[in-house]
């Protein structure tokens, strides 16, 4: 019979890989990114301030998704997707005290658009 000293040496190693890969995975695929605090948010749902877990690599996206996309200017913008169309993603903004750029005057964007999917927000 093996020496259980040993097993747990090899648990122990194989546990610590399994983390620096989930590690790895976890940096390689998802972003933090902040709001700025001294703007306000195109979202009622978003305060200022507000740090938000983005998928970078989201495939797909449903109703209700707050993604952002990049505009024709390069500019990133935010919002929520309202509905799926054949030509690409309806997302508007819903905060009338910060009017921006979104599906009502820009149009369909296009799913390679896309650049994330807010995953999770919350301030701490």
């Amino acid at each position: 019979m093996a020496d259980p000293r040993a097993l747990i040496g090899w648990v122990r190693r194989a546990t610590l890989l399994a983390v620096v890969g989930g590690v790895l995975y976890a940096v390689s695929r998802f972003e933090l990114l902040e709001m700025p605090e001294d703007r306000c948010s195109p979202l009622l749902a978003i305060a200022p301030g507000t740090t938000l877990v983005v998928d970078l690599r989201a495939k797909v996206v449903e109703v209700g998704d707050v993604v952002f996309h990049e505009g024709d200017g390069g500019e990133l913008w935010v919002g929520r997707v309202e509905a799926l169309r054949a030509g690409g993603l309806w997302i508007v903004t819903d905060a009338p005290s910060c009017p921006v750029a979104d599906s009502r005057t820009l149009g369909e964007v296009a799913p390679e658009r896309l650049r994330g999917r807010v995953v999770f927000g919350g301030s701490w």
